[in-house]
């Protein structure tokens, strides 16, 4: 295990997590973007787990209002997770993101547009 194991990205997931809790956005970001650098390194760019942590670091941005830096990523997310079957969930979460991010900066119809996605995703059915 060294400093860019898939084992230490998810290490560091885990420290996000708490900092998204407890409100520390720039350390949450920090984390985010040391994450996706691991992940990407390790599993390529178009790994699920790209995709997931692309939302999450998205999500830190919309919180501080910085939507110019949370679109692009919400829709690196979105590319990944509608690529890979069964993922549906995954990318439902993604256009609630890109839905707010849409509604925060006043593009309603997009925002109409992304939420009505993202329905259609969680109603596709589920195959084990």
């Amino acid at each position: 295990m060294g400093p860019d194991s898939v084992d230490v990205a998810d290490t560091l997931e885990n420290l996000s997590r708490i900092s998204d809790f407890n409100g520390d956005l720039a350390k949450s970001e920090v984390l985010y973007k040391r994450i996706l650098s691991i992940r990407k390194k390790a599993l390529g760019a178009d790994d699920i787990t790209v995709g997931l942590m692309s939302n999450n670091l998205a999500l830190v941005y919309l919180r501080q209002k910085r939507y110019a830096e949370a679109e692009p990523l919400c829709q690196q997310a979105l590319a990944i997770e509608e690529n890979i079957s069964g993922q549906e969930d995954s990318a439902a979460i993604t256009l609630d993101s890109m839905a707010e991010l849409y509604q925060s900066t006043q593009r309603i119809a997009e925002a109409e547009r992304a939420r009505m996605r993202a329905a259609v995703q969680r109603a596709r059915p589920r195959y084990p």
